[in-house]
């Protein structure tokens, strides 16, 4: 519950930026998704690194897409 809760506030602050006209280095975006991250709710430390690893993941490739689809 809380990785998704991480990924949308990250998400939904990315987008908000991007319709004020501010395009977002990703390493803002990361960093956005450090502040934000929990570790309640995980099994184990590994459990844990695994998501954080995956939703970085994530987010980049999100966030590549999402620039790609830009006007120029």
């Amino acid at each position: 519950m809380s990785f998704g809760s991480v990924m949308h506030n990250t998400i939904k602050y990315f987008i908000a930026e991007l319709t004020k006209g501010k395009i977002l280095p990703f390493e803002e975006v990361a960093r956005k998704f450090e502040l934000e991250w929990t570790s309640a709710g995980f099994e184990d430390d590994y459990q844990e690194q695994e998501y954080k690893k995956d939703g970085l993941a994530q987010l980049g490739a999100f966030h590549a897409s999402t620039l790609r689809r830009l006007p120029k």
